[in-house]
């Protein structure tokens, strides 16, 4: 089985948005404490939780032009374990703080 990739999106009102690749669901982050993202990613990753702390909502209905309405644009990503990627310019991170903090310093989960 390929590792699951699980994806950061920052919406217009600032809401932070997580995707599981081939999932139909999106998940709405309730709580962005500081470093959270590689935690619930990795939930994510395991498997659809049977509690999230926010709103789920079902995507595979919406058509390819709706979606990034909904999830607005895309932060970081995490896989294997791991956040491997972010969205910058040259060497800002293209998101709000609020979405800094929740990804958490660059450190030994990121690669």
């Amino acid at each position: 089985m390929a590792p699951a990739r699980v994806s950061l999106y920052e919406d217009h009102r600032g809401e932070l948005i997580l995707h599981r690749s081939g999932s139909p669901y999106v998940y709405v982050v309730a709580d962005a404490g500081e470093g959270r993202f590689a935690d619930h990613a990795g939930e994510l990753a395991a498997g659809e939780p049977d509690r999230w702390d926010g709103d789920v909502l079902v995507v595979s209905a919406l058509s390819a032009d709706r979606w990034s309405d909904m999830t607005g644009q895309l932060v970081a990503w995490w896989e294997e374990g791991w956040v491997t990627g972010f969205v910058q310019s040259g060497d800002d991170l293209l998101a709000s703080d609020r979405a800094r903090l929740y990804v958490g310093p660059p450190g030994p989960r990121v690669r």
